[in-house]
């Protein structure tokens, strides 16, 4: 876990190996994820359409907040779908800049925030479950993808969630939502471990390769590897490289 908040760890080179990779993996699941962005508002069957066409039914959420806040939250959200595309137009040709997918996906979500979604009594669970999923999607930058990831949590609950559903911040709300919070971070947590424990067996793996590479060159003997087949040359120490060049 200290790993994976150190900046300047000794498995930095491989770090930045995997968010290489990291980037890419964002760029094409943030692309589908966008596509269906576009297509269901379209056919006005998207979550955030269906959910302000049923709210006037409930009666736990603050209707005068939501009808000052209605047409705000809608521009946000269609403005954010084109800003979406040509992010991932951008991501597509500068793979590098695919950290800024991950927080337009936390600025979309702190938006989602204030459409008054029917969740029961499970908003802070699906907020959570929201969050992660996007962690798990887009991230890149894996220790402050977390902390922001925790914050948007902790912003949303004790912000948006609780004017749209009227909330009242008593200690037993307070201690729900802080424990909501310690949760999504522990299994942020157990995500990052995962992949600080990937970079540092393959950094380990790079390591040992290395020191074999020089113990053979060192050696009297030369070593050759050759294919079974057509005995195509794969691999050859310095001292067999030394005897084949003469």
């Amino acid at each position: 876990m200290v790993d994976t908040f150190r900046k300047n760890s000794e498995f930095q080179n491989e770090t930045k190996n995997i968010e290489a990779n990291l980037y890419t993996k964002s760029w094409v699941i943030h692309s589908v994820m966008m596509s269906s962005r576009v297509v269901y508002p379209l056919l006005g069957i998207s979550y955030w359409q269906k959910t302000y066409r049923t709210r006037a039914e409930r009666e736990n959420i603050d209707q005068e907040f939501i009808d000052k806040t209605e047409e705000y939250v809608k521009a946000l959200i269609i403005v954010l779908i084109p800003l979406g595309v040509i992010l991932d137009l951008i991501c597509w040709r500068r793979r590098n800049l695919s950290w800024m997918l991950f927080y337009y996906e936390l600025v979309s979500t702190v938006v989602q925030g204030f459409v008054p979604f029917d969740q029961g009594d499970y908003q802070g669970l699906v907020l959570m479950l929201l969050l992660l999923s996007n962690f798990i999607a887009v991230a890149s930058h894996v220790a402050p993808h977390m902390i922001w990831s925790l914050l948007t949590l902790l912003f949303i609950e004790f912000g948006p969630l609780m004017l749209v559903n009227k909330q009242e911040l008593g200690v037993f709300m307070v201690i729900t939502k802080l424990l909501n919070g310690a949760f999504g971070f522990v299994i942020l947590n157990v995500l990052g471990m995962q992949l600080t424990y990937i970079v540092r067996i393959k950094s380990q793996l790079v390591e040992l390769m290395a020191e074999n590479m020089n113990l053979f060159d060192e050696m009297h003997e030369g070593l050759v590897v050759v294919t079974d087949k057509d005995h195509s040359l794969q691999f050859a120490s310095k001292p067999a490289m030394d005897l084949l060049m003469q």
